[in-house]
């Protein structure tokens, strides 16, 4: 704004029209301002909203990934449990039938002639 030099009418026009522009320019700024704060809210929001929606679905899946890892390792551990449960009955078998030999070569050695 320049400096004003007088009261004279013409200064005080001059006075009055650049109070006025310089309001109109205040204005246009903070209506400027404004559109410029909600656009980047609005985009904040966007962004936000969409990263949301990103860790919703990796936290989903993960989470499947996780039962379906139980899934197979309960299923692995319960295979492992029987072929270690028909293992120990084969080998109680094994031994029963060893016993069983033994037993016969004990006799026969027992009941051989001297």
């Amino acid at each position: 704004m320049q400096h004003l030099h007088s009261f004279t009418a013409d200064g005080m026009r001059r006075f009055g029209q650049e109070l006025a522009r310089s309001r109109e320019q205040r204005a246009d700024d903070n209506r400027r301002n404004r559109g410029d704060m909600h656009a980047g809210l609005a985009d904040f929001r966007k962004r936000a909203e969409e990263g949301a929606a990103d860790r919703r679905k990796r936290a989903a899946q993960e989470a499947d990934a996780r039962r379906l890892f139980m899934s197979e390792l309960k299923s692995g551990v319960h295979a492992f449990l029987n072929r270690c449960g028909l293992s120990r009955a084969e080998m109680a078998a094994d031994h029963r039938a060893m016993a069983g030999e033994l037993a016969a070569a004990k006799e026969a050695w027992r009941g051989r002639p001297r």
